[in-house]
């Protein structure tokens, strides 16, 4: 059975779907097994602080995807290759929740846009929880 990190909602700001989850330890090697890509794509910023890090089933609704960079013809193909992978098999996105509940999409948006066109309502992603700051309680 996988542990479950259960945080007391009111005590930090954030809602309950991003508080239940499985605990990350906040190294390198440790967000690698939880997100095969997090070492490319986390920064020493997203590791400072000793942020709290989850594996969290979290509603796509509450992910904002950002418009893509990358021509249509790109976006297809990666698109194309993603859709080649079992759900079972891909990297789980990677997204940071500040204080106050808003959620940002570091890595993963194709992964995302697969899983709705999947019919995914939920998907499970490496979560990174903002601490609140001592004057922020």
């Amino acid at each position: 059975m996988t542990p479950s990190l259960e945080i007391d909602v009111a005590s930090i700001g954030h809602a309950a779907w991003e508080l239940v989850g499985a605990p990350v330890a906040n190294d390198l090697l440790a967000l690698e097994a939880a997100s095969g890509d997090a070492p490319y794509v986390l920064e020493d910023e997203d590791l400072a602080g000793a942020p709290t890090w989850i594996v969290a089933a979290v509603p796509i609704a509450n992910i904002p995807v950002p418009d893509c960079r990358e021509t249509p013809e790109e976006r297809e193909n990666r698109l194309s290759v993603i859709r080649t992978v079992p759900a079972s098999d891909l990297w789980r996105p990677s997204l940071f929740v500040d204080t106050a509940g808003t959620v940002e999409l570091i890595d993963g948006g194709h992964r995302i846009a697969v899983a709705l066109e999947r019919g995914q309502f939920v998907i499970e992603a490496l979560v990174r929880l903002a601490n609140r700051s001592a004057d922020e309680t």
